[in-house]
């Protein structure tokens, strides 16, 4: 009976572990994530704040990828010229972001913060950092978000362009190019997902239409300097790219 219970264990444990299998790259965590973030500090302390960190692959060191967040724990929003990067720590199983910053007497420093990956199943992570000192904890809890990559979809029925300029100030171009006559939008968001205007709404007509976006929002203020994220989005299908004004 011993051996028998001793057995279902061991499978049960296995089974475990092959379904939060811990990422095999760094590049497995390429893409959109969004979700939410939980800070306790001695300055500060929120539950539940929505959370947007877009990884991908770039920069100039080898092994590591860039990243972009609306959170200020992980991101310096003041230096967006400069590269925040990421790592993953295989044999610790954790995923490490390492920001820049100026210190009070004006040096530029940097900061590694590590983050174990307490649960991981693709599309699917939550990441908890605890401070050497254990006065801050932060906890991340991340979906991928599904946005199409313009190579997953058919180039001869519609694609979204890079803009140009990009960066630009004060206004880049946007084309869209469609097979055939399509119903949707071309909207802008911000870096926190947040809808900032529609450029478009209504057909998409066969062939290139190209627009305008001159960094302003739906009631036609000037928008801030920093990252956005233009989306189309036909026949409920959705393609985003990723754009920078810099003023």
């Amino acid at each position: 009976m011993q051996s028998i219970l001793h057995r279902y264990i061991v499978f049960i444990t296995a089974l475990s572990f092959l379904t939060g299998l811990p990422a095999q790259s760094i590049r497995d965590f390429v893409g959109e994530w969004s979700g939410t973030e939980s800070l306790s500090s001695q300055v500060e302390i929120f539950d539940d704040k929505d959370i947007l960190i877009n990884i991908s692959e770039g920069g100039n060191r080898k092994g590591f990828l860039i990243y972009e967040s609306n959170s200020t724990v992980i991101y310096n929003e003041d230096l967006s010229w400069a590269y925040h990067y990421s790592s993953y720590d295989k044999e610790d199983v954790q995923l490490l972001f390492f920001r820049r910053f100026n210190t009070p007497i004006g040096v530029l420093g940097s900061q590694e913060l590590r983050y174990s990956i307490d649960e991981w199943t693709g599309d699917y992570i939550v990441l908890n950092h605890v401070s050497n000192d254990g006065d801050l904890t932060h906890k991340m809890i991340l979906n991928r978000t599904a946005v199409l990559r313009v190579d997953q979809l058919d180039p001869e029925r519609f694609s979204l362009k890079p803009n140009y300029p990009n960066p630009f100030n004060p206004g880049t171009t946007i084309m869209v190019e469609s097979e055939f006559e399509s119903i949707g939008n071309l909207s802008i968001f911000n870096l926190q997902g947040h809808w900032v205007k529609t450029l478009h709404s209504g057909s998409f007509y066969p062939g290139q239409s190209t627009y305008r976006w001159y960094g302003t929002d739906h009631m036609g203020d000037p928008v801030s300097s920093g990252t956005y994220f233009y989306r189309l989005r036909i026949n409920d299908r959705d393609i985003s790219r990723k754009m920078v004004l810099f003023k």
